[in-house]
């Protein structure tokens, strides 16, 4: 079993937070004279000593919230609503934290979380950062923590005292404050700080998840929730600046897939020209925070000398040497050696090696670059994945090109480019020369209307060939729209559209497996283990080059072991099958049995419903001797096969 490079979980400071719910805001609690702590709330006091929190019509309190509340404070919110509905048997006001020029404040107002108001200011610059509170300020109730898990604390304590089992009146002189453990006392950068710093952006979306992830994780590791602003105001004396924003010393405008860290003049810069590079400037300052140690300063050059560079280079560069193309998952995973090497990706396939699991991505890895993407390819690869599903179409001019669909509006921009500068109105591919699909952006991720656009292109398949030579495997879909060679009598019902030739020109005839070519249960329709074998043969001769084989059979057809036995017998590489298709529990049992009967043949499945395609279904997969899975989640499928050997 060969070692595995892990990185270390930061948000396990949440588990903390979590912990420190239970009993009415437990971990450290301090209290004032007059709180529920040092006597019964209500004990020797007049109704004067009292607010009225409870009180209907005149005097009613309201109410108030953020105009900005997220999920789970606002749903803390509406809870103290209901809850406070049923002890008043009427309901309260409620509103945000707009203030009306025109109109006073009310004067009895319930403050939960970190409210627009001078009371709630003042307060929560009292607090610690580890802090949080329950307390009157005059005539307002005032709820917030110095950060929102701790401002959920401070709800709970409310909720807990006030407003759940017997109606308890509220002191007018009440103050609780709570604390909570945190599992970094601090974190530094070059021994300044963390809560000296402000996030600066050009505007708070642009950078959105890259921003929301470093806040997350310093908030939930050391309790500092950090500032963000604008680069439209002033700069302040320490700053974590993101991306293109006019701050940078050195005035670098960086590229969608560049990545840059430095230190300089007291300021932190992450450097990135898109949120997705921007994220792994955020993934390697996460890394470095990921020491088991309560104090953490962080060590970078302070000079502006780059503790990270990635520049990344032409498409062409790339494509040639995919090792060039910054992956946007970088400094969260490092694939062992094993699992980049092509020679272990042979050996599982030859069955040689029983523990390897053979992975497959469906249309790649569409979860960090749009799907069926050269970028998406290349991921799949250096994560450490075996293979690729994609799909083709032909263009006008007879290119192949890869996407799923047989139209362009799903993965690209064609809604804004059709009809323009002599472009085709239709969106189909079969429409369009392949000079006028260099024009079209592809979409992230899955695309569909609300996806952004990227800079990336369609990629023909001749390139993908090049990229994955002697790197990675790759399964060939839309089967009706090409056939492998020119052999007389298979693939009758396929449009006359041979790979090979693609093959011939990429000089690569390895990376493509024999596999799928079925379209229906008829003769003509099915690619039988005889037709692969033909295959085979057919490009051995030509080029001495010997294709491995991923061919389907079904167990409610009958063509399993005839399959397997054929290809054990006469394939001049391997004997693989995809079993059915989709994960079928209830035929675990006989492909374990067919596995065991026939040794030399790699079983394969795949997963790509969202219901089977987690880790315990790969775990009964694994278990029923099956050594290839395809699934939707790339990522989480390589870490699960790097555990197998």
């Amino acid at each position: 079993m060969k070692t595995k490079i892990r990185i270390t979980a930061i948000l396990c400071a949440l588990l903390i937070l979590l912990s420190a719910c239970a009993g009415g805001g437990n971990g450290d609690e301090t209290t004032t004279a007059g709180t529920a702590e040092s006597m019964e709330i209500g004990t020797g006091k007049t109704d004067s000593d009292f607010l009225d929190i409870f009180a209907v019509g005149d005097g009613a309190y309201t109410l108030i919230r953020p105009s900005v509340t997220t999920g789970e404070l606002l749903a803390e919110f509406l809870k103290i609503k209901e809850l406070m509905k049923i002890q008043m048997a009427a309901a309260i006001p409620v509103n945000d934290d707009w203030i009306n020029p025109n109109k006073p404040l009310p004067e009895y107002e319930i403050l939960v979380g970190n409210v627009d108001r001078d009371e709630t200011r003042s307060v929560k610059e009292s607090l610690g950062r580890n802090e949080y509170t329950v307390c009157a300020v005059g005539k307002k109730v005032v709820i917030v923590g110095s950060n929102e898990e701790l401002t959920l604390l401070a709800c709970d304590h409310f909720s807990e005292t006030f407003l759940e089992g017997e109606k308890k009146q509220f002191p007018s002189d009440y103050k609780f404050v709570g604390k909570a453990d945190y599992q970094v006392e601090d974190i530094k950068i070059n021994g300044i700080s963390i809560d000296q710093f402000k996030i600066v952006t050009t505007n708070i979306s642009t950078y959105s998840s890259a921003v929301r992830d470093l806040k997350n994780t310093v908030r939930l590791l050391c309790g500092v929730d950090i500032p963000v602003v604008t680069s439209k105001e002033n700069a302040a004396e320490h700053e974590i600046v993101f991306g293109n924003t006019g701050r940078d010393p050195e005035e670098i405008k960086y590229g969608y897939d560049d990545t840059v860290v430095y230190f300089k003049n007291g300021s932190l810069f992450l450097g990135g020209g898109s949120d997705w590079s921007v994220k792994v400037a955020v993934n390697y300052i996460k890394s470095l925070l990921a020491a088991e140690e309560k104090n953490i300063d962080i060590r970078l050059p302070e000079d502006g000398t780059p503790a990270v560079k990635l520049i990344c280079p032409e498409r062409s560069a790339y494509i040639a040497d995919p090792s060039l193309l910054p992956m946007h998952w970088k400094y969260t995973w490092e694939p062992e050696e094993w699992m980049v090497n092509y020679e272990d990706k042979v050996n599982a396939l030859m069955c040689n090696d029983k523990d390897h699991l053979f992975t497959v991505s469906h249309r790649a890895d569409w979860l960090y670059y749009p799907e069926n993407s050269i970028e998406s390819i290349i991921s799949v690869w250096a994560m450490g994945g075996d293979c690729v599903e994609i799909d083709i179409h032909y263009t006008a001019d007879g290119i192949p090109v890869l996407m799923h669909d047989a139209t362009l509006t799903r993965m690209t921009n064609f809604n804004s480019l059709k009809g323009h500068n002599g472009l085709p109105e239709s969106a189909d591919i079969s429409a369009w020369t392949y000079e006028q699909i260099c024009q079209l952006n592809l979409k992230e991720g899955a695309g569909g209307s609300s996806a952004a656009s990227t800079p990336y292109k369609i990629p023909t398949l001749e390139e993908v060939l090049v990229a994955c030579k002697d790197r990675l495997f790759i399964i060939v879909d839309k089967p009706d729209g090409w056939r492998y060679c020119d052999i007389p009598g298979i693939q009758q019902k396929s449009k006359e559209h041979y790979l090979y030739p693609i093959m011939e020109k990429a000089n690569n005839f390895t990376s493509i497996m024999i596999s799928y070519g079925t379209l229906d249960n008829t003769a003509e329709g099915t690619l039988s283990a005889a037709q692969a074998l033909q295959i085979q043969k057919y490009v051995f001769e030509r080029t001495g080059q010997k294709m491995f084989m991923f061919l389907r059979a079904w167990t409610t057809r009958s063509t399993v072991e005839p399959y397997a036995a054929a290809l054990e017998k006469d394939s001049m590489t391997n004997s693989a099958l995809i079993v059915n298709g989709a994960f079928d529990s209830t035929k675990a049992a006989a492909i374990k049995g067919y596995a065991s009967k026939y040794p030399k043949t790699l079983m394969a499945t795949w997963t790509i419903e969202d219901a089977t395609d987690n880790e315990s279904v790969w775990q009964t997969i694994y278990n029923a001797k099956i050594r290839s899975i395809m699934t939707n989640n790339m990522f989480g499928l390589v870490k699960f096969a790097s555990t197998k050997k």
